[in-house]
């Protein structure tokens, strides 16, 4: 019987490249589009490391877009703010 007090996220967490991210540049009804599509609640928001090369090392996270951004754009524009 496993402790949970002990147990470290790398045993539970979603590895690469499972995960499912979208970038700076990507439109915000595409994210909506993954995350309803992959059933989660959040994208991380990526950007490639090296810029001129981005298929070379790993991206870096830059911030995350979540259902509640989306939802209060949604609002915001329905009520013409």
């Amino acid at each position: 019987k496993s402790d949970i007090y002990k147990m470290p996220v790398k045993m539970i967490m979603t590895r690469m490249p499972n995960i499912i991210t979208t970038s700076l540049e990507e439109s915000v009804v595409d994210a909506a589009r993954k995350i309803t599509e992959h059933q989660v609640d959040s994208l991380p928001v990526i950007r490639p490391v090296n810029e001129e090369r981005p298929d070379k090392g790993q991206p870096e996270v830059v911030g995350r877009i979540t259902k509640t951004n989306i939802t209060k754009l949604f609002l915001e524009l329905g009520e013409g703010k």
